[in-house]
């Protein structure tokens, strides 16, 4: 008899705990008021103070980590929708009540091979191939899909999608998902985002005379400053420049410089009869590029984007050499940039 009525009180428990399927604002709203600011942008990510990164573009709002440890399935359903008093493991990260499992086709929107991979702590060997926002402990993640009696899971190191026992639960996590907002339409994306750069999409062209590098999380000027110019020049046309309305852009390192050289694509500048191995996009005169790196009080370092190499010549030298402007985006507040210099 107590048995059935523990059942019963369970029941009621659980579908009071659970997501509104109305979607109302109810089911949205948070547990708690927390204050929230942006940490982090990078392209359409924007990554909050409460271990939540929204995806302008799907709209959807994620949790930056995972649950950190091994889970079954049927642990994963009871992750979101047990309340905590009983199981103490309830999700609530940002304050907010109505995570959920992610299906397999949003999981696919996390996985990036443009990215550097990074290595799983548990094993230190297998990689992990998602945005370098989110932190995964494990190799699988479960989804809410279904086949017959088998639960679908993403594999992070290699896209595909398995189906497997919901009792199992090697190396598989859960990372939380909700909707946030609706998703962005296509044609406000290309304006605000315009991410069309690349088949990878390592690079994001914005309308102002702007690239972002999604690896590197660099600004970079679409274009050098397309004359000759030795370094204290370079250094001062650097800080001078209000691309994009930015006027914090600099010199960028040699090890900056280099991360943008890509031997799969070229195009050639006739004058000098080269060719430079850069995405076409960022538009360079000639091949040779100052960087911030000095050799003493009289030299400094330029790049070689016809050849990965670099060299040191006297900084009165201003033959050939142009300035490809570089910025480091500040860390933002929600809403409102701290950087000085902007404000």
């Amino acid at each position: 008899m107590f048995r059935n009525f523990f059942i019963f009180i369970l029941i009621l428990t659980v579908a009071a705990c659970s997501p509104n399927p109305t979607g109302s604002k109810k089911s949205q709203e948070k547990s708690q008021t927390v204050p929230r600011k942006i940490i982090r942008e990078a392209g359409a990510f924007v990554v909050f103070n409460d271990g939540t990164l929204l995806d302008r573009i799907t709209g959807l709002m994620w949790a930056t980590t995972d649950n950190g440890s091994d889970i079954s399935r049927f642990d994963a359903d009871d992750f979101y929708r047990i309340p905590g008093w009983l199981t103490g493991k309830t999700c609530r990260i940002g304050g907010y009540t109505d995570w959920r499992l992610p299906t397999l086709a949003e999981l696919s929107q996390v996985f990036d091979t443009t990215r550097d991979s990074y290595a799983l702590m548990a094993t230190k060997e297998e990689k992990v191939n998602v945005s370098l926002l989110f932190k995964i402990s494990g190799t699988f993640l479960w989804a809410q899909d279904w086949d017959e009696s088998h639960s679908g899971f993403y594999e992070v190191s290699s896209g595909e999608h398995l189906f497997q026992k919901p009792n199992s639960k090697d190396r598989i996590r859960v990372l939380p998902v909700r909707r946030e907002q609706q998703p962005m339409p296509d044609l406000t994306f290309e304006k605000q985002f315009a991410r069309k750069v690349d088949s990878n999409e390592r690079f994001q062209l914005n309308d102002n005379g702007t690239v972002w590098d999604n690896k590197t999380e660099l600004m970079w000027a679409a274009k050098d400053n397309g004359a000759d110019i030795d370094w204290e020049s370079a250094r001062s046309y650097c800080q001078n420049l209000t691309t994009g309305d930015y006027n914090d852009w600099r010199l960028p390192t040699q090890e900056e410089l280099a991360s943008l050289y890509l031997k799969e694509y070229s195009y050639s500048i006739p004058q000098l009869v080269r060719d430079v191995h850069i995405i076409p996009t960022i538009k360079l005169s000639t091949p040779w590029v100052w960087s911030a790196d000095v050799s003493g009080d009289f030299s400094a370092y330029v790049y070689s984007f016809d050849k990965p190499t670099t060299s040191y010549q006297p900084k009165t030298n201003k033959n050939h050499m142009r300035v490809l402007p570089v910025r480091t985006p500040p860390i933002r507040q929600f809403g409102k940039t701290t950087d000085k210099k902007q404000q």
